[in-house]
């Protein structure tokens, strides 16, 4: 691992981008039961050359320790080839979760046919559990207080505004009752 960091640090000085986010995070997971470490990890590496090869250095670890294989992929942040910052946006997840689907395909594995929307992060999943104020459990708890408080729609926006809390309800009611 050292000789990645180090390469991925030769790249990020060649262009003089030391700076922000050093690396990015990417994962594959697999079915339990479903594929060997050794096929997992050979379709991993073959994920990031696709999606990444061209321009950004990658590193893929291969873990068990969970019920089911699962790669972890790091990306480079700076580009070798021109330099350029990588994105993970919305359409980088796209591509990512459609190559790894394409790669599950061709070897025969299994797919997520309908996946659920975005999940909690680890991040907040833990401070929660923790219980840890997070800007999430602090709404809930402050729309919770407002409700408990009122009893028409009217005491609940003057509850809500109270505590500072700006709201449009417009939007949500039309969207909500699709008018």
């Amino acid at each position: 691992m050292d000789f990645a960091r180090d390469q991925f640090d030769t790249t990020k000085l060649r262009f003089g981008k030391t700076g922000g986010i050093v690396a990015l995070h990417a994962y594959q997971s697999f079915q339990a039961g479903e594929v060997t470490p050794d096929e997992a990890h050979a379709i991993g590496v073959e994920l990031a050359r696709r999606l990444w090869g061209d321009r950004f250095q990658c590193v893929v670890a291969t873990h068990l320790n969970t019920g089911h294989v699962h790669n972890h992929i790091v990306i480079n942040s700076v580009s070798f080839r021109d330099g350029k910052k990588f994105h993970m946006c919305t359409q980088a997840y796209r591509d990512l979760r459609e190559a790894s689907d394409q790669l599950c395909r061709e070897h025969g594995l299994s797919i997520v046919e309908n996946p659920k929307g975005k999940a909690v992060s680890q991040y907040l999943y833990k401070m929660e559990k923790a219980g840890m104020p997070t800007r999430y459990n602090v709404a809930r708890q402050a729309i919770d207080e407002a409700i408990a408080l009122s009893v028409n729609m009217d005491e609940f926006k003057y509850e809500m505004k109270k505590r500072g809390y700006l709201y449009q309800f417009k939007d949500m009611l039309v969207k909500y009752l699709g008018l």
